[in-house]
């Protein structure tokens, strides 16, 4: 009777783990699945190895035939400000199109690159794709958010990492009122667009792979580089001195490659809440941008 008690007890416990562990799986794994969002989450919220995972679980949901393709960091990801009222967003309903924005805060240019490599992998195809080249960037030319090496399924992430995952469903793409990137960063904010010859050709090689990438899915590339706020770049003390030859550099590229360069004009501190990154003002302005150069190189009505 002992022996039949001990047994009974053991199925119980493993019974009742199972079920509490299935209820934390689902309370997590739940939001994921139903996120619906055009934007992708806040990658950098996970662990390193199981980003990839999500973002080709993203990637495969979302995706339309024939969509627009928005590549890019957090000024097109639209960091701090809800879904609708970031700029890929308002040019969807513009152009009456679905979009699959796959920026996210800080993505470099290799993790730009990965994940172009899985949608040609896939085969998708997109009617644009939009791309923006920060002049920020080139300094930190090996900096990278995702990683194909020791990818895991985030799914197992969910078990090794619940409370990380938690936090990350309970709030994909947070809001904020400011970006204080600038303002808590005051010390280096001098060589935020500084980068040495060496380094912007590295850059160069790197876009001109991601064009490459980019033509087998899409027949119309934009390139655009990213707008700022002078005033308050002069304020802040940050050295503008690269710029020029940055825009020549990618501009020259996009000529030779034969795909689209803008540089979009976009000032007043209205359009910014800060540097970089856009107000709603901005984000309506950038998608009127954005919407007037694809009806003059795309047969639109």
């Amino acid at each position: 009777m002992y022996k039949l008690n001990s047994r009974l007890y053991v199925v119980m416990f493993m019974m009742l783990t199972f079920l509490v562990l299935s209820m934390i799986y689902l309370s997590i794994v739940s939001p994921i699945w139903g996120y619906d969002s055009s934007r992708v989450y806040n990658l950098r919220a996970v662990p390193e190895l199981y980003r990839l995972s999500l973002l080709k679980s993203y990637i495969k949901k979302n995706y339309v035939a024939g969509s627009i393709l928005v590549l890019g960091d957090s000024q097109p990801n639209g960091h701090g400000h809800p879904d609708d009222y970031i700029f890929p967003s308002i040019l969807a309903k513009k152009l009456d199109a679905d979009v699959l924005n796959v920026a996210f805060q800080d993505k470099s240019i290799s993790d730009n690159l990965l994940t172009l490599k899985f949608l040609v992998s896939e085969g998708m195809r997109f009617e644009f794709l939009i791309f923006n080249v920060n002049p920020s960037h080139p300094k930190a030319i090996n900096h990278h958010w995702l990683s194909s090496e020791g990818s895991v399924d985030y799914r197992f992430g969910i078990f090794n990492k619940s409370n990380v995952f938690k936090e990350f469903s309970d709030k994909f793409n947070p809001t904020v009122r400011r970006i204080d990137f600038f303002y808590r960063h005051k010390k280096s904010n001098s060589g935020y667009y500084l980068m040495t010859d060496e380094r912007l050709h590295l850059y160069e090689r790197n876009v001109q792979e991601l064009i490459s990438l980019g033509k087998k899915i899409s027949n119309n590339i934009i390139i655009y580089e990213t707008p700022y706020e002078k005033v308050e770049a002069l304020r802040l003390k940050i050295k503008l001195d690269d710029l020029p030859k940055f825009s020549k550099s990618i501009k020259t590229l996009c000529l030779n490659e034969g795909v689209y360069f803008m540089k979009p004009d976009i000032s007043g501190v209205e359009n910014y809440n800060d540097v970089v990154h856009f107000s709603e003002v901005g984000h309506v302005r950038m998608a009127g941008v954005l919407y007037d150069f694809i009806l003059n190189i795309a047969d639109i009505p």
